[in-house]
């Protein structure tokens, strides 16, 4: 994975990423622990799956989002030369 091109989050507290260079979608969840350091939590976060991928069409993916109703997510691809709808579950 090189860079992240766009980031967005559900109502669930899950974390959707896409990258640059790569053909899949990121799915995190809020990974928290405590610090013995700080004496303090520290929220990190940790890779739940990736739910989608070439095998769905994933290419490049450059821009996500969610709509309103966290029912359905919305993918540009290649740079804006589709955009891809899918369920979230």
């Amino acid at each position: 994975m090189d860079t992240p091109t766009d980031i967005s989050s559900d109502d669930n507290g899950h974390i959707y990423v896409s990258w640059q260079g790569s053909n899949n979608i990121h799915r995190l969840e809020e990974d928290t622990k405590y610090s013995y350091v700080t004496g303090e939590e520290v929220t990190d976060w940790k890779v739940l799956d990736i739910p989608l991928d070439s095998r769905q069409g994933i290419k490049e993916p450059v821009s996500l989002c969610l709509s309103q109703d966290y029912s359905k997510l919305y993918i540009v691809n290649e740079w804006g030369k589709s955009v891809l709808v899918f369920d979230v579950i």
